[in-house]
């Protein structure tokens, strides 16, 4: 049996909420504002891997990377994590006592038909679709408050999300933190043997010439000092994670924000954004949300875990994102099976639409089939697992351990899908 401790993001709500009127919809939804949660964090200066990939003006490509975070206390800062099938944002601010707290998280999901096209034409007027996205939340919804149409095209779709979130929220200059979406990424790690860290890191663009793409005209390198390791011959081993960035990909997200006249302070990728979060999860104590667990609390010291590796799976839409972390490596692999593919099959299996699979998906139990959506789901998801274990396989045969896995996305909503995800895991993990 695996010895390795299973969170669902959903069940740690470790950072408190301002505003009231949001609070079903954060925690309800709470695995699925991870990223969002991670990149504020980082706007806030509180997280142990930051980076910001922003490039400044006329210097070299390697000395554009800000690879140690500026520490400097902010007092608000907003997360943007804008996806293919939907926006979330995160503002957290920093009460009296220099404790973050959820103020306001915004949702906007355009993957299904929610608003009609007009009568004289096939487009749906985008006044109207304003006026929706300028309604307040629903906190006591089942589903996502903002739906778009799939007729608009991607690109039209982000606009429209970012408008809404202009139109809900008054932007007063608040620091911004933008992710990079993890699909693009492009990893490797590299242990250089050096005196200092710093003669370490003058290797490093020679390291990426092996690894990694370094066309500056494509790809933008950046990378992140994990830690030190003596070897037993007495030589000191400086570890470091590198990537490579889509500068296309970077300057889409850029140009959609000015065009709404938000300029971001910083841009990092997600899944340095989810290993942030789930690190301060993991390091912060539990947050009492009844006065029962304040007294709880209250009469017993917390002590932060010690973790010598994490596992964090972030399901999508489109994919999955897994992020491999043990002190000396992190490691990126993106598994293409996400919630749309559940949906598709349990829209082939029952023969339904689409919009009515995706509502079984969601609560198998109310939908009166159960059995047949999990029956429908099965091979998929032991196809899900089988990917993970042969990406893990280097780690397992090394001897590397497997401390904690930690799961969140909207893909891990699925009643009963994250216990089923464990079960299958851990036979696989022995």
């Amino acid at each position: 049996m695996s010895s390795f401790a299973f969170l669902h993001l959903n069940e740690h709500r470790k950072i408190p909420l301002r505003d009231e009127t949001e609070r079903r919809v954060f925690t309800n939804s709470h695995a699925r504002f991870a990223t969002a949660c991670g990149l504020a964090l980082q706007g806030l200066g509180l997280v142990p891997f930051g980076i910001n990939m922003l490039p400044e003006r006329n210097q070299g490509v390697f000395s554009r990377i800000k690879n140690a975070f500026s520490k400097k206390r902010l007092m608000a800062a907003w997360g943007m994590d804008i996806g293919n099938s939907c926006m979330k944002a995160v503002k957290v601010v920093l009460d009296a006592d220099g404790i973050p707290v959820v103020e306001h998280c915004y949702h906007c999901h355009y993957h299904f038909d929610s608003l009609q096209p007009s009568e004289e034409s096939d487009d749906i007027p985008e006044t109207k679709i304003m006026e929706a996205l300028a309604e307040p939340a629903n906190p006591f919804a089942k589903d996502d408050p903002f739906l778009l149409s799939k007729e608009l095209d991607v690109p039209s779709k982000r606009k429209l999300a970012v408008k809404g979130f202009l139109h809900k929220y008054e932007y007063q200059g608040e620091t911004i933190c933008v992710g990079y979406p993890s699909q693009d990424l492009i990893c490797a790690n590299a242990a250089i043997p050096a005196k200092t860290v710093g003669i370490a890191e003058s290797a490093i663009p020679f390291e990426f010439k092996h690894h990694l793409p370094c066309d500056e005209d494509r790809f933008f390198p950046s990378y992140l000092h994990l830690g030190s390791v003596d070897g037993d011959d007495g030589v000191t081993q400086h570890c470091f994670h590198l990537f490579s960035t889509k500068i296309s990909t970077m300057q889409d997200t850029l140009d959609l924000l000015a065009e709404h006249g938000i300029m971001p302070n910083i841009m990092t990728t997600n899944h340095l954004a989810n290993l942030n979060y789930a690190t301060f999860l993991l390091m912060s104590p539990p947050v009492a949300q009844t006065p029962e667990e304040q007294a709880a609390m209250e009469a017993q010291e917390f002590e932060p875990p010690d973790v010598e590796s994490v596992l964090i799976c972030d399901m999508g839409a489109a994919g999955m994102d897994l992020v491999f972390y043990d002190l000396k490596e992190l490691s990126h692999f993106y598994v293409p099976i996400g919630g749309d593919h559940f949906t598709r099959e349990i829209a082939t299996a029952l023969k339904i639409p689409l919009a009515r699979a995706e509502g079984f998906k969601r609560d198998p139990v109310a939908s009166g089939h159960g059995q047949e959506v999990l029956d429908a789901l099965k091979p998929l998801v032991k196809k899900l697992v089988q990917e993970i274990t042969v990406r893990l396989e280097r780690f397992r045969k090394n001897g590397g351990k497997l401390d904690k896995v930690i799961v969140m996305g909207s893909g891990f909503q699925l009643r009963g899908f994250a216990g089923y995800f464990r079960a299958v895991l851990e036979a696989l993990w022995k």
